[in-house]
């Protein structure tokens, strides 16, 4: 296992760390839509995203070396400090043996910015592809999420000696969301517990997709060498080339390898499996198999299309076998991505139809260059983008006026004249506009904003981990103000508030690992001197039981009467009727008596009524947590003359308030879904340990020779788990977690809760 070179070559060094330069040269034409493919690799960490990438890049002529993740000097590595940095801190919380550099979403370079992370391009035959990069760590699965907007399909790395792992999980039902077809990929084929069979099992049981295994292996373990195409039936071997150390392929015809025919009756039986997984996906090529008298007679473009139709059903996934470290198998799999794969106009997300060919983007990545100052990276869905174009920001409602236009090549970001429908687009000039933000030339006509908000928008989870963060003396506190400012408009996923009670500066994130990392960067990047507190978990509250009650508010401001009666029933709600949010105003529950009142409301008395109640919603009344899982009917409405919507929010808010102290709430902590994998030696320890820590086992499985242990556990019983976990297996294990769901709290730990927050138990 190697580790990250500190001293790079004078040419990596000037290849990798240069400063971001812009220029003016001349751009290849415009790229038909049919054209394109943007894609992006998911994977669980460690499975060989990073290494696939590089891979993918040499093989199209995009670089001239292959980089090495142990070197440090992949096209999508970061500085040697911060990959090292992760390495520690990954190694030291026992989440793998070894950190990818791609999977920092912070690094920034020496000088400018690193355009890689956001993406990098190449052309393959007759395509342009645009692959964005995608984080692999668990605490990073937001940078994941607002990537995934941006794409058109995916290509899914698995380790072939593990098969589908927890994050590569988490990340195909993040791009399910997003209904991204995809090919698979079983990586590190060479590695001798590598098994295509245990493989394509995960992948059928896990990810809930009939796997289409397409390849044959050519070798097992390290005698891997190559692969049988199942759709041609040719024989594709990758030999060593030592003058220029890598793998060449070389093809073989049918008539060149018969005479192996043990191969070639197993290869046989393969392709037999395949058109059968095919055929129960894809009625036309079942029609032919019906038809054909022997199953070879099926054609190659035939199977072709019907391996297109079911990745772009999304009722199949498509398998290829490769050791991209070894450069095995990376040139079918660029041939996948072309020929299965969509295009923009064959991908188009349901809110696009709104747009009727009017400019649409969405913003999935916002990075700061000391010189252009914020880069906004665009996924230009409809229309053209131009520079110096007024933008409408729809979740602001505010125009903005675009500065300059680029699009990113490599290491360079070349300014252009326009971007059209289906291409990566970067603007300076932006000035408000944030990840996940939807722009457009003008809202269409007749649509309500909020549903097209809710349809496009990027699903950013709340962060389960707070922490006070201090300036070190108050000549910086301005400055780190500055700095965290910067830091939450690239990164969603943070979040920056003041304790009013206490004064103090509350940074929140999705996990330790997130926590140091942005306090690394402060430090770092902004050469802020700052102090983290101690980790807090993000508890909530929700009510006990549904209350109706209602409320006549009145007040005189300035000889002026402002006067809203408002009647309002809260009740428990699930996730599954909340749809991700916080609470939800079910549709106004209409009787005969209520129905013409209701009918009246106007949009913006709803909206001052939705500001309120989301007010009282900040805190609850038993501990001030904010509370979750409540929906609302509105059952009456009135308004006098004149009321101002500030009234009616602060009417909507004090009633919501009222209705809290009369049901009562419970606190509810986050619940994580831990998976463990470790040596079975291991394992009667683990299990003591999980049971000290109120972890529920919902599954212990094989990997081989070692154990993968699943169980929900509170996260307020995971703080500085990884300094346990590394003791008890020695080292020789690693685990990931997840926000799994809230749950309440036993009452008698609510107490114990209330006694350290507070100093008493309540009565």
């Amino acid at each position: 296992m190697g580790k990250l070179r500190l001293d790079l070559t004078l040419s990596s060094a000037r290849r990798y760390m240069s400063a971001l330069r812009v220029t003016k040269k001349a751009m290849p034409t415009e790229t038909k839509e049919k054209e394109l493919r943007n894609i992006g690799i998911i994977a669980h960490i460690d499975a060989g995203k990073t290494t696939t990438t590089e891979r993918m890049l040499f093989n199209s002529g995009a670089t001239r070396c292959i980089g090495d993740v142990d070197d440090g000097d992949t096209v999508t590595d970061y500085l040697d400090q911060v990959c090292n940095g992760m390495r520690k801190k990954c190694v030291a919380r026992g989440v793998s043996s070894r950190i990818q550099p791609s999977d920092t979403p912070f690094a920034e370079r020496e000088r400018g910015i690193t355009i890689t992370s956001a993406g990098v391009n190449f052309k393959w035959r007759n395509a342009f592809v645009n692959l964005i990069d995608t984080p692999g760590h668990v605490d990073f699965t937001v940078e994941v999420e607002r990537v995934l907007r941006a794409l058109d399909s995916t290509v899914t790395v698995l380790d072939a000696s593990a098969g589908v792992e927890a994050q590569t999980l988490t990340v195909w039902e993040q791009a399910n969301r997003y209904s991204l077809p995809s090919c698979v990929l079983l990586n590190k084929m060479d590695k001798e517990k590598a098994n295509v069979s245990d493989s394509v099992k995960s992948i059928q049981e896990k990810l809930s997709v009939v796997p289409i295994v397409t390849q044959y292996p050519v070798g097992v373990g390290k005698q891997f060498c190559g692969v049988i195409d199942l759709v041609s039936l040719k024989k594709k071997l990758w030999k060593e080339d030592s003058s220029r150390n890598l793998t060449v392929m070389t093809e073989t015809q049918i008539d060149d390898w018969r005479k192996n025919a043990k191969l070639y009756d197993e290869a046989l039986r393969w392709r037999e499996s395949m058109l059968h997984d095919l055929s129960d996906v894809d009625d036309e090529i079942a029609t032919k198999i019906i038809q054909s008298s022997r199953l070879n007679d099926i054609s190659t473009s035939d199977v072709q299309a019907a391996m297109r139709r079911a990745t772009l059903s999304r009722k199949a996934v498509c398998v290829y076998l490769g050791s991209s470290l070894r450069n095995v198998g990376v040139q079918p799999l660029l041939d996948a991505v072309v020929d299965l794969l969509p295009n923009p106009d064959e991908s188009l997300p349901d809110f696009v139809e709104h747009f009727r060919g009017k400019l649409c983007a969405v913003a999935f990545k916002v990075v700061y260059d000391s010189l252009l100052g914020y880069l906004t990276f665009l996924r230009v869905f409809s229309g053209m983008l131009k520079p110096g174009q007024r933008l409408l920001v729809t979740r602001t409602g505010q125009h903005e006026k675009t500065l300059r236009l680029y699009r990113a090549f490599g290491e360079q970001l070349q300014e252009v004249d326009s971007v059209s429908a289906g291409n990566i687009a970067v603007v300076t000039g932006l000035k408000e506009a944030s990840t996940g933000d939807l722009l457009c030339s003008s809202l269409p006509d007749g649509v309500d904003t909020e549903a097209l908000l809710l349809t496009c928008g990027t699903n950013f989870p709340e962060p389960v981990f707070f922490s006070s963060i201090e300036a070190g003396s108050a000549v910086q506190q301005q400055a780190l103000d500055k700095a965290l400012e910067r830091v939450c408009r690239e990164d969603p996923s943070i979040s920056v508030k003041l304790d009013e009670d206490t004064g103090q500066t509350v940074l929140g994130g999705m996990g330790e690992l997130h926590l140091d990392i942005t306090m690394d960067r402060l430090k770092r990047d902004f050469g802020v001197d700052a102090y983290m507190g101690p980790l807090q978990v993000a508890y909530k509250e929700t009510i006990a039981q549904s209350v109706t009650d209602a409320l006549t508010f009145s007040r005189v401001i300035d000889d002026r009467k402002h006067l809203c009666v408002l009647k309002i029933t809260a009740f428990s709600a699930d996730d599954q009727n909340l749809n991700g949010k916080r609470f939800k105003f079910v549709n106004p529950r209409r009787t005969g008596e209520n129905e013409h009142n209701l009918a009246s409301i106007k949009p913006y008395q709803w909206k001052a009524i939705e500001n309120g109640v989301k007010g009282a919603l900040r805190a609850g009344p038993f501990m001030s947590f904010p509370v979750i899982g409540v929906g609302f009917y509105l059952e009456w409405f009135e308004v006098g003359p004149g009321t101002s919507h500030i009234m009616i929010t602060a009417a909507a808010a004090t009633l919501v308030q009222q209705i809290l102290k009369q049901s009562g709430t419970v606190v509810m902590e986050p619940i994580m879904d831990l998976e463990i994998i470790v040596d079975g030696d291991y394992l009667s320890p683990i299990l003591a340990d999980l049971s000290t820590r109120r972890g529920v086992l919902s599954n212990i499985g094989s990997r081989q020779d070692l154990k993968v242990v699943k169980a929900a556990v509170p996260l307020a019983e995971l703080v500085g788990y990884s300094t346990a976990f590394r003791k008890l297996c020695s080292g020789l294990g690693t685990f990931s977690m997840q926000i799994g769901q809230y749950a309440a709290l036993d009452p008698k730990l609510q107490d114990d809760l209330a006694q350290k927050m507070f100093g008493f138990r309540p009565r």
